[in-house]
Parts: C-alpha cells; structure tokens; sequence
C-alpha cells in the first residue's frame, strides 16, 4: 500500500474514535441518594407517573436546590414538611405516602397522592385536577381557590379545611371527614359526597347542582344561599349543644321526679305512722270509755238503790244507752268524743237527784 492511502486510512479511524465516547463515559454509576437531584430528561404531557427522577423514601428538607420540574417523579414515602414546593412541578408525580405537613404546593395535577399527610398543607391557588387523594389528611389544610377537578378524596379527612371558592367539579368526597369545612362559594358540580360527614360544615354560596349527598350527615350544616343543593337522602343528628341540653334537662327532670317520688312516699310513710299511732290513740280512749261506761252503770245502779228523782233518771238511762249504743259502733276520735259527751250529760243528770237525795236524808236526821 502507498503512503497516500495508509496515511487516509489512519486519519479517518482517529476521527471514529474519537467520536465515538467510551462505554465508561456513556454508563451513568449508580445515583446518589444524598447527592444534587436532577431531572432524568423533559417530562411531556403524556409522562407515566414514576418514569421521573426515583427520590423514593428521600428527606427534602434538608434539599436547598430542587429542580423546577418532577412531573412523574417518584416521591413515595418522601418528607417534605413545611418545605416550599410552590414553584416545583409535580404533576403526575407519586407521593404516596408522603409527609407533606405545611408543605406549599402549586401543581399537582393527576398526582398519586393516596395516604398522603397534608396536615395544615398551604394549597391555595393549586392545580390539583384528576389528583388522587384516597385516604390522605388533609385536616386544617388551605385550599382556598385551589382546582379539584375530577379530584379523588374518597375516605380523605379534610376536617377544619379551607376549601373556600375551590372549583370540585365532579370530585369525589365519597365517605371524605369533612367537619367543621369551609366549602363556602365553592363550584361543587355533579361532586360526590355519599356517606360523607359534614357536621358543622360551612356549604353557604356554593354551586351543588348535580351533587350527591345520599347517606351524608349533614347535621349542622350551614347551606344557606346553597344553589342547588338536593340533600335528599342525606341525614341529620341532633346538634351537640342541643344533646347537652336536653341531657341536662333530663337530669333536672329525673331529680325532680326524684324529689317528688321521695316527697309522697314519705308522706305516705309518715301518713302510715300517723294512722298507726292514731289507731293506738284510738284503741287507748275507746278503752278509758269503755271503763267509764262500766262506771257510770255501776253509778246509776248505786243510786237506783239509794232511790233517785224520776226526771233526771229517765234521763241519765237514756245517755247511758246512747253512750253504750255509740261506743259499740265508734270507728274514729269523733264517734268517742260523743261517747263521752253522753257520759258527762248522763253525770250531770244524775247530779240532781243524788243531791237531792242527800238533802232528804239531811232532813230526815234533823226531825
């Protein structure tokens, strides 16, 4: 071979070379888990959630330099409390299980959110539309303004959340804890709210045309100005302050039964003690009357044989029957009470003869 063609032979397997970069160069090692996080390439509008950057079970709090997009990143089980992730896209990204308390977040739309902690989360404004937030906390979490659209929230808690002026068309709040929500001049077209609570919930202003509440308990629920709201189905408990209320009213009735079931027994037991003593009483007298109708007979006896004025005498038999008469048929004090004014009126008429038996005997002595 000539010089020529050798020398062109050489310079073009150089050039392929070098072209050509190394399989050590083009292999990527193993990454970092502590190391800068970098996006894996464009993540497109048709991106399949979890294709991203795998930060899976990674603590970002401690992360100052987060890129602008992680739209389908997998973010399961990351922790990311109070950190601000206003400006970083997350849409179709996984955080299941995610610890996001007080976290500031802005894009979230088709997100994988389900058993996520959103406690006390800054969500205002967000796009969270076709988000899944099955069985995520989102108790105390801002809201207000914020799309969920299509949203899932079956089974999420969102107690004392503020879900002011939200647009949640067609989302699903099926068996959502909802207590003490401010839903308030919220859009809540054809939503989902079966076997969901919203005790206390604030619903005044809001858009629920379509929207189903079969099974809810909606028990104080403000809907006031409500446009088309159809709570049928729905359930209603008796208020808390109203079940106080009552308890205490039934206390104060059932202590006053009680004070006046104890009043009239013991006045039936006292009335039996009275009857029983006064059935004593009774039974003593009308035998003292019995003795003194026995004496006053053995008196009239006495003087009928000393010999007596016939006046007075018919008189003092016929009190002496009648007390006799009346003692046999006494059944209370009244009925003795005669006995014994028939006794006194017998005595007194006996008085007269007697003394004036006495004068005679007198006179009989001074002839």
């Amino acid at each position: 071979m000539s010089v020529l063609p050798r020398l062109l032979v050489t310079t073009v397997t150089a050039v392929t070379l070098a072209a050509v970069p190394s399989v050590r160069e083009a292999s990527p090692g193993p990454a970092d888990p502590s190391g800068p996080i970098t996006p894996s390439g464009p993540a497109g509008a048709g991106c399949d959630p979890g294709s991203g950057p795998d930060l899976s079970g990674r603590d970002l709090t401690t992360v100052t330099d987060l890129p602008a997009d992680l739209s389908c990143a997998n973010l399961t089980g990351v922790r990311a409390d109070g950190v601000d992730l206003g400006s970083v896209r997350l849409d179709r990204a996984i955080l299941r299980d995610a610890s996001l308390r007080g976290t500031a977040l802005r894009q979230l739309r088709g997100a994988d959110l389900r058993g996520a902690r959103l406690v006390g989360a800054r969500l205002a404004n967000a796009d969270i539309g076709g988000a899944d937030l099955r069985g995520a906390d989102l108790s105390r979490a801002e809201l207000t303004n914020a799309g969920l659209q299509d949203a899932l929230l079956t089974a999420a808690t969102l107690h004392d959340a503020g879900l002011g002026s939200v647009r949640a068309d067609r989302a699903d709040f099926t068996r959502a804890r909802l207590d003490r929500a401010d839903l308030s001049h919220g859009k809540f077209y054809d939503a989902i709210f079966r076997e969901a609570s919203l005790v206390g919930a604030e619903l005044h202003f809001s858009e629920l045309h379509g929207a189903a509440f079969e099974d809810a308990d909606v028990t104080d629920a403000d809907t006031r100005f409500a446009r088309g709201a159809d709570l049928s189905g729905s359930t209603s408990r008796m208020p808390v302050g109203w079940k106080i209320f009552l308890g205490m009213l039934g206390l104060v009735a059932a202590w006053i039964l009680r004070k006046v079931v104890s009043r009239r027994l013991r006045r039936r037991r006292e009335a039996g003690q009275a009857a029983a003593e006064s059935a004593i009483r009774f039974e003593e007298f009308r035998k003292e009357l019995e003795e003194d109708v026995t004496r006053f007979g053995e008196e009239i006896d006495r003087l009928d044989e000393e010999g007596g004025g016939n006046a007075d005498w018919n008189r003092a038999l016929d009190c002496y029957d009648t007390a006799k008469e009346s003692l046999a048929a006494a059944r209370e004090h009244a009925d003795l009470k005669f006995v014994a004014l028939a006794l006194e009126r017998g005595r007194n008429a006996l008085s007269r003869p007697a003394r004036d038996g006495r004068d005679d005997r007198r006179t009989g002595r001074a002839g």
